[in-house]
């Protein structure tokens, strides 16, 4: 059949007008509204929808704006002047808002509809619910309607007097829902005084209204108001402390939230991971928080994004990793500036001072709490007010104020107290107990713990917990009461293994247990104190063993992963995720370490700091989730610490003797383990040993300086007590604290004035016992060697050399030391050495120099060996690729003589420096950091890393010196040769070929090797000095 054009037109026409009028027609015109007539309005940046409304007198309606997909601004006009403006409540993506009109003489009612965010654009459906002659239900649904609005102009003051006004009048708003039978009405009523008492501090109240508002939400069945009000209920249960009820209902809420609501579900996520991290749940809380921040950003909420921060700052202090938690709440305190959020900038200010007081930094944490401490007042936030006091109280005592700091803690109680903030009470008298003890105090600060303990118990904070079960242990030690010392050190240590078991990533871990490591220590003491009363009871050796749980943790939970195939079955996205993620640390590590060794201005290095710390943790998430997915993976256990008989049986021989050290606070101990005797030792405290261990290590380095004295002081405080003990051939030294920068061979020997340690004894470090029996067990992994020796030197590290055809006026600078300078500022250095005392004294050089000796190394070591066995890489050839992806790992002894580089502040920048140029003057990756070393495919049994400071480190509490051997060790390798401290060129040449020559020549183990070459040039008067010969040692096993 056919149909005239004009019929079709005018069809058209008619629909589109009736679609105009369900879509509330353009913007800038005003649509009415009528029952039964929805209208689906479209909203975009600052355009405002407006709808029309003619009540007569005595005329009630009820118009119902929502669901909508963006947050909106409503206003009411009630004959040309403001009505609502704006109306609250009811907030949250796809909440209906109802908005009841009542009108006592004829009105004409405009109601309008603006985006909150100019940004975005969506849609609202707005609807006339009703429109009749008022009922008595009317008018008192009316009636609640307006003072449900006046409360929340009053909450919006904030000030304390003005939230009790609102609450006096939401009170009447809600015996009017009640009365006009309005359940939705009465629900949102007792949510926000709910709101009110929380921030009022008066938790039980707020919980009591929320659960008095649940069984009205769930019959109403709308998702969103059941997510606000499970959410307000769980935090109301966090700030009383049911933290394990608060968590139940944050993921309530989280199975009921609307994907697209962004900024609730961020919400959610960082309350929820706030929550978890209090649990002990650390990794599932840190997984939670980088959903959150991410989700904020996408969301462009600045409120948001500053809420996720702050929580995730927290949990990242939790862990122990301090200057990664106050970097997150210094962003937080920017965008609750920007957003003038004074509640919130309150929070994170006493968060951030708190990280401060930490870190020492007593000054800045006092002006951050000085600043929250009236914003706590103003808005009438007495729980964060009593928080805020607590940080003065702690800053006060630590400047020396203690009773001041007293006063504080004073303050804060009551306040805890009134608003039923018990975790946060045991905070305060934990630090009351503190400052108790300090003063002398002790039955007072002992009962101030107990108090604590107790309140952190019921609330399941597992962290304070063990913090407090520790302070009391050091308690009863101090009153000589060892056994319950133990019973209580003991339960905090339990407690401690267990978080730890719940965090994922090893730099993580290793942090968390690094903030622990003093348990560690006072259980040590506490046994070896008992074994004085009890001498055969194996307290020694039980001691020895709780040293041995406290040395290279993470390095042993690698090394039970060696062999796990943790990629086996994982999805190819999430591998080329990590791949990629490798590839752009790599590069950045590259252009950051260019920076470093050129002494580029501060914020170019920066930047690429900032982002090489983001690619690292976004690797480590990735690489953790690779491994969470293989069951196997999950299933691999830590090895227990090995007993004496352990150790005899697979490690010791008559020539042997294994020496342990522990650094404590009062003391510090030493076990000798040998073949037929366990011995141990009580030695001087930390900060005298640690002292002596930093002189000596710079006196070492000063050739025109005699070390002598130094040494003897030393050797005196760790070599000296032991004795006899010391009296076999080889030395397999297990040093601690600061003695981990000690180079033992250079020791004199205090039974045999005038000689060094070297002089009788093989030397050889290990991170642990535990450490090297677990990589004995994939001893037969490594893959079968192709080849003796492969020799990587001599590399192109700057246009200006000549193997460039091209000179520059300061072409061919060569270096007296293998170190490019560590351009990495010293207050870094001496930040991470101030752990131990140590602080090295680098100088900045201009360029990266060629090193020409270590060509003459090659070849020297080279002249040892046929062709056939030996892989030999100069010049251009000694680059990154050929090590990580070439021929170089596949040989017996892998050999590399160039730049080193240490990065205090990141380990995994720590690196190797090979070439960076080919042999076209193209620009290539040249750096092999501590990343790359663990996935090589190592066949070597010995890597010596003939470069400056390669032994050197990162030093962690738990962990020893984090650094470039951890990689070659995990990697398969069981001996990595490295250095102390900047070695001199020509001189290190010198005892590579000696060291080299032993080996092949002599057939020598490698430790006798390297105490046959530095014996030699001990000899000689010119290399006699510890600088040119002793900065090398042999890390691993020995057999």
């Amino acid at each position: 059949m056919r149909i005239s054009s004009l019929w079709v037109a005018m069809c058209i026409a008619w629909l589109s007008a009736l679609a105009a009028a369900a879509r509330g027609q353009a913007s800038g015109e005003i649509a009415p509204l009528r029952p039964g007539a929805p209208i689906e309005a479209p909203l975009s940046g600052q355009e405002t929808r407006q709808f029309r409304l003619a009540l007569a007198a005595g005329e009630f309606a009820c118009v119902k704006v929502g669901p909508a997909s963006l947050s909106l601004k409503i206003t009411v006009r009630r004959n040309g002047e403001a009505y609502y403006d704006p109306v609250r409540g009811w907030e949250g993506l796809s909440r209906v808002c109802p908005v009841p009109l009542l009108a006592e003489a004829p009105a004409e009612l405009v109601i309008a509809l603006t985006p909150t965010d100019p940004k975005k654009s969506g849609k609202c459906i707005v609807s006339l619910e009703a429109q009749r002659p008022a009922t008595d239900q009317d008018r008192r649904r009316a009636a609640a309607f307006k003072a449900f609005q006046s409360a929340q102009q009053a909450r919006q003051k904030k000030a304390k007097e003005a939230l009790q006004t609102a609450l006096e009048r939401l009170q009447q708003a809600l015996a009017d829902y009640e009365a006009a039978e309005d359940a939705d009405g009465a629900a949102e009523t007792l949510v926000t005084m709910g709101l009110i008492y929380d921030n009022l501090g008066e938790t039980q109240r707020a919980i009591d209204c929320y659960e008095r508002a649940l069984p009205a939400r769930k019959a109403l069945g709308e998702a969103p108001a059941m997510v606000e009000i499970l959410n307000n209920l769980a935090r109301a249960y966090d700030n009383l402390g049911e933290k394990r009820r608060a968590a139940d209902r944050y993921r309530e809420a989280l199975l009921l939230v609307n994907a697209n609501d962004l900024e609730t579900k961020t919400t959610l996520l960082a309350n929820l991971g706030y929550t978890l991290d209090i649990l002990g749940e650390k990794q599932e809380a840190l997984d939670l928080l980088e959903q959150a921040v991410e989700l904020a950003r996408r969301a462009g909420s600045a409120n948001h994004e500053g809420d996720a921060l702050n929580n995730q700052g927290l949990a990242y202090e939790s862990l122990g990793l301090l200057p990664r938690a106050r970097e997150r709440i210094e962003r937080a305190v920017g965008l609750y500036r920007q957003t003038d959020d004074r509640r919130s900038l309150a929070v994170a200010l006493t968060n951030l001072a708190r990280i401060r007081y930490k870190q020492r930094d007593f000054e800045t944490a006092r002006a951050a709490l000085e600043e929250a401490l009236p914003l706590r007042r103003e808005v009438g936030d007495k729980r964060g007010e009593a928080n805020t006091l607590t940080g003065l109280g702690s800053v006060s005592v630590a400047q020396g104020k203690l009773a001041a700091g007293l006063g504080y803690f004073e303050q804060a109680l009551p306040l805890r107290r009134e608003t039923g903030d018990r975790r946060g009470q045991g905070v305060t008298l934990a630090s009351l107990g503190q400052t108790r003890w300090r003063m002398g105090d002790r039955r007072e600060a002992e009962t101030a713990f107990e108090e604590a303990l107790a309140l952190f118990q019921a609330v399941g904070d597992r962290g304070s917990e063990a913090t407090m079960l520790y302070r009391l242990a050091v308690a009863r030690r101090a009153a000589n009461d060892l056994e319950t010392a133990r019973k209580r050190i003991e339960q905090a240590i339990a407690i401690a293994e267990s978080l730890r078991a719940k965090v994922a990533g090893q730099e993580l871990r290793s942090a968390y247990f690094a903030s622990v490591k003093d348990y560690y220590d006072l259980y040590i003491d506490l046994l070896m104190q008992l074994h004085r009363l009890q001498p055969n009871a194996g307290l020694d050796e039980q001691a020895l063993q709780v040293s041995e749980r406290a040395r290279a943790r993470s390095l042993l939970d690698l090394l039970a992963s060696v062999g796990a195939p943790v990629r086996q079955g994982v999805d190819p996205a999430l591998q080329a995720r990590e791949r990629e993620l490798a590839s752009q640390l790599s590069a950045v590590t590259d252009r950051l370490t260019l920076l470093l060794a050129r002494n580029a201005p501060e914020p170019q290095r920066q930047a690429l700091r900032a982002e090489s710390a983001a690619l690292a943790e976004a690797l480590e998430r990735v690489r953790q989730e690779i491994r969470e997915r293989n069951p196997r993976y999950a299933a691999l256990v830590q090895p227990s610490p090995p007993t004496v008989a352990e150790l005899r049986r697979q490690l010791l021989d008559a020539d042997t003797a294994l020496l342990f050290y522990a650094i404590g606070e009062t003391r510090s101990y030493a076990w000798v383990v040998a073949s037929d005797q366990l011995t141990s030792f009580e030695l001087l405290p930390r900060e005298t040993i640690n002292a002596a261990a930093r002189l000596f290590w710079q006196a070492c380095q000063q050739p025109t300086l005699d070390p002598t004295a130094d040494g003897e002081a030393l050797a005196r405080l760790i070599l000296a007590p032991l004795g006899a003990a010391l009296n076999r051939k080889r030395l397999v030294i297990a040093p601690d604290e600061g003695l981990h920068y000690v180079p033992f061979a250079a020791l004199p020997d205090p039974r045999q004035p005038g000689r060094r340690l070297i002089e009788q004894h093989e030397i050889v470090i290990i991170p642990s016992a535990a450490a090297i029996l677990a990589q004995r067990l994939h001893r037969g992994e490594r893959p079968t060697p192709q080849g003796e020796a492969a020799i990587i030197a001599d590399p192109v590290f700057d246009l200006d050399d000549p193997r460039l055809g091209h000179r520059r006026p300061n072409a061919g600078a060569e270096s007296r030391t293998r170190e490019i300078g560590l351009k990495i500022p010293d207050l870094r250095i001496k930040q991470t050495a101030q752990q131990i005392g140590l602080a090295p004294a680098d100088s900045p050089e201009a360029t990266i120099p060629r090193l020409p000796a270590t060509r003459v190394e090659a070849a020297a070591i080279a002249s040892l060996l046929p062709k056939s066995k030996l892989l030999r890489l100069t010049d251009f050839e000694a680059n990154r690729e050929a090590l990580i992806a070439g021929e170089a790992v596949k040989y017996r002894i892998l050999h590399i003589a160039s730049h080193g580089l240490i990065d205090s502040e990141r380990p995994e920048l720590s690196s190797i420096l090979l070439s960076r140029f080919d042999a076209d003057g193209n620009p290539r990756q040249s750096v092999v950091g501590l990343a790359d070393t663990f996935n090589l495919p190592l066949a070597a049994e010995l890597v010596v890393l003939s470069a400056c400071k390669t032994g050197l480190g990162v030093y962690a509490q738990g962990e020893g010196l984090v650094g470039l051997t951890r990689g070659f060790m995990y990697a398969g390798a069981a001996q990595v040769a490295v250095s102390l401290w900047g070695v001199s060129d020509q001189a290190t040449a010198r005892l590579m070929s000696d060291f080299y020559r032993a080996m092949f020549k002599g057939k020598r183990r490698p430790a006798a090797a390297l105490r046959e070459a530095q014996r030699g040039m001990l000899r000689e008067a010119k290399y006699r000095h510890p600088f040119f010969w002793a900065a090398f040692h042999l890390h691993g096993a020995w057999q």
